[in-house]
């Protein structure tokens, strides 16, 4: 009746990128093609808005929760790139507020980002404010302190070995906490970390003596939060240069440059803020459709034709604009619909769950 074999149609469609399910119906093939419609405005190309309504840090705050998902999260490549792109399209050229401020901060190691169980800390220490990123070292005495984490000391890589004497490794070059973490991330495994009393006297047992003012181990506190809860990455924060410099002590929120650069500054100063939404979405429009054709269905033309009736068919149902029309390539499924007791509307399944389709028919000859 068609001109092609059962077998040569489902492979034709599945080519074709559609998701096919067969049903063998008296004297005829129905095949029902998932149409994906992709509606989707030029306005909803980023996962970020600029609202240009200046309020402060925690009006800000309130105002992307309740509207959106909250401030942005500013710290990947690609986040900085959006927000770069994004500023250009609205034509701004300073800083708006982002989803960093200080919080309640707690002491975490660089391995696997592990919250501090035992410590050894010294009397009086950790001696820092909460409020100020800071670094451990552990000194002669095997005792630890807290400290800036720029200063320059030598360090403790720990490595892959099971045996508590052969786990780390002692470098007595000179180096920031984080050129430290980097070093021996690139060379073992990471900074050490000190799990038990035992650990720490290997790592006093390992220092050269006379080291009277320490050498850095994995552990850190950083009191920067970001608002939607992301784990804070010290080197990926894009700072600007001598930022943050919490001028006046009063600098607990942070702004970001239209080049993604971050400022800390007072949460009281009124900005332009940037609200993390969804991600640019998809609206899928499922399309039942029965196809009549003698023709073959790998041609172009028979190709552009069901695009075509596919979007007018959508079109007249529903009050859109089509920016695209995608055939889905995920898998054919050929089902042989037989003693099926849901009704013909309820017969797709997608995911697990039935779900009704528009029932439409193309004529292709």
């Amino acid at each position: 009746m068609y001109g092609v074999e059962r077998a040569d149609l489902i492979q034709a469609l599945g080519k074709m990128g559609f998701i096919c399910m067969v049903k063998k119906r008296q004297s005829f093939l129905q095949l029902l093609l998932l149409l994906a419609l992709f509606c989707k405005s030029w306005s909803e190309d980023f996962s970020f808005i600029l609202v240009k309504n200046p309020k402060m840090w925690q009006e800000a705050q309130l105002y992307c929760r309740e509207n959106y998902l909250d401030l942005a999260t500013i710290q990947s490549k690609e986040e900085r790139a959006e927000l770069i792109k994004l500023a250009l399209s609205e034509g701004f050229s300073s800083f708006a507020w982002i989803g960093l401020s200080k919080g309640v901060s707690k002491w975490r190691w660089s391995y696997k980002d592990e919250l501090m169980s035992y410590h050894n800390w010294d009397e009086w220490e950790p001696h820092l404010p909460s409020t100020e990123k800071s670094c451990a070292f552990i000194d002669g005495d095997n005792l630890w302190g807290d400290s800036s984490c720029s200063i320059e000391i030598p360090f403790f890589c720990q490595t892959d070995h099971n045996q508590t004497s052969q786990k780390f490794i002692y470098n007595t070059s000179k180096l920031s906490w984080h050129e430290a973490q980097q070093f021996c991330r690139g060379n073992y495994v990471d900074l050490a970390t000190i799990i038990n009393e035992t650990e720490n006297a290997v790592l006093g047992a390992i220092q050269m003596n006379g080291v009277t003012w320490g050498s850095w181990i994995g552990l850190s506190r950083n009191p920067w939060l970001w608002s939607d809860g992301t784990d804070v990455s010290w080197p990926l924060l894009n700072w600007q240069q001598g930022q943050p410099d919490n001028i006046g002590g009063f600098e607990d929120c942070a702004s970001a440059g239209i080049q993604g650069e971050i400022a800390d500054e007072s949460c009281d100063s009124q900005r332009y803020f940037y609200c993390k939404r969804y991600p640019p979405f998809s609206r899928v429009q499922l399309l039942r459709v029965e196809l009549r054709s003698t023709v073959s269905l790998t041609e172009a033309a028979v190709t552009e034709a069901i695009e075509k009736q596919g979007i007018q068919k959508i079109m007249e149902a529903k009050e859109t604009e089509v920016m695209g029309l995608e055939l889905r390539t995920e898998m054919v499924q050929m089902l042989e619909w037989k003693n099926r007791s849901t009704s013909e509307e309820h017969q797709e399944q997608i995911g697990g769950e039935e779900r009704p389709l528009q029932k439409e028919t193309m004529n292709l000859n």
